[in-house]
């Protein structure tokens, strides 16, 4: 046995390791162990790729943020001769199955970047900009659980047909609203998107708050904003240079780019604030990004169809209505406001 495999031996004895010492170094054929241990990185790998696309998923028993990594963040490797493909543990490499004659060919050390960073620095991210911007902070308490319905047997009998329609509309639009959160992992697919039409205070923020925020909490990167408050911080983001003219920020850039690639995407009151070129050519860019690239963007608005098509303009109505096609509900009826003043 030459200097480095003694030495080799002598740092894995003086580690922890299963199995026992006395069987510390296996006569396992080195071409099985590296085999096995190979598959056991690229397992590994694989569960990490598969949570970037399925964050929902991980295992909610888990006391770490990240179950690949265990909030390692960088895994430590050992490397078969340069081999770019051929990565394992380094746990497993001084764990005793890796016998000292085999060890100069596990010599290169990586470090392999776990899928949770990425998705960590993005987090940051959008929290930056939110911070920034104030954008989805009232909706983070409206979630499914406290949607209420009334109940028209306390209002008077002139007015138990406008409640029971109201009611109705609303039941129908929040078992929508949840079959599309439940079933998001399939309505990504294609870009699928939720609507909802009705007059002001009808509950629809409240529904689309609760995606959003069942959504984040599955781990979707889910922006729900205002699109008057969102236009009027861009507008503010905007500065003028040494000759008047109007040039975009770095803020005004992130905002955008946030709408424009954030996993799922909700637009509360479109059609709300007012319709200028300017406005028209940002909502453009956002929506026409999103439809292309199949990402969703649910919406409310207190217009019809025919006047939101008329609000944004035909290229962006319908692309949206495409993406919402059967996930498009309308709550039909007066504010919750008009008919408790009526309560008996």
């Amino acid at each position: 046995m030459d200097g480095f495999q003694k030495g080799i031996e002598a740092i894995i004895r003086g580690i922890k390791t299963t199995p026992p010492e006395e069987n510390i170094f296996s006569d396992e054929d080195p071409n099985v162990v590296k085999e096995r241990l190979v598959k056991k990185a690229d397992d590994l790998k694989s569960r990490a790729e598969y949570l970037n696309e399925h964050p929902e998923e991980r295992d909610p028993d888990t006391s770490f943020d990240c179950e690949v990594c265990e909030d390692q963040v960088w895994i430590p490797m050992r490397r078969f001769k340069n081999s770019e493909e051929e990565d394992i543990l380094e746990g497993d490499f001084f764990s005793g199955q890796v016998h000292p004659s085999q060890a100069g060919n596990w010599a290169t050390k990586v470090h392999w970047q776990c899928w949770c960073s990425k998705r960590k620095a993005e987090k940051k991210r959008i929290q930056k900009v939110d911070k920034q911007s104030g954008l989805s902070r009232r909706f983070k308490q409206r979630i499914f659980d406290n949607y209420t319905f009334l109940d028209p047997k306390d209002f008077p009998a002139e007015d138990y047909d406008q409640v029971m329609q109201l009611v109705e509309s609303q039941r129908s639009a929040y078992q929508t609203a949840i079959d599309y959160a439940e079933s998001f992992e399939t309505m990504k697919e294609d870009g699928r998107s939720f609507g909802l039409l009705g007059s002001y205070g009808t509950g629809k923020t409240h529904l689309l708050g609760a995606i959003t925020n069942e959504l984040n909490r599955k781990g979707v990167q889910a922006v729900f904003v205002n699109t008057s408050e969102f236009f009027g911080q861009l507008k503010e983001s905007f500065e003028k240079d040494e000759n008047g003219k109007w040039v975009t920020t770095t803020r005004a850039s992130e905002l955008i780019e946030m709408m424009k690639t954030c996993d799922h995407l909700s637009l509360d009151d479109l059609g709300k604030e007012k319709p200028t070129d300017f406005v028209l050519d940002v909502l453009y860019r956002i929506v026409n990004y999103r439809y292309e690239n199949m990402l969703p963007i649910n919406f409310t608005t207190n217009a019809s169809l025919e006047e939101m098509e008329q609000q944004v303009g035909g290229a962006i109505y319908r692309r949206m209505v495409e993406m919402a096609s059967g996930y498009l509900k309308e709550i039909c009826g007066e504010s919750y406001e008009q008919l408790l003043l009526r309560k008996l």
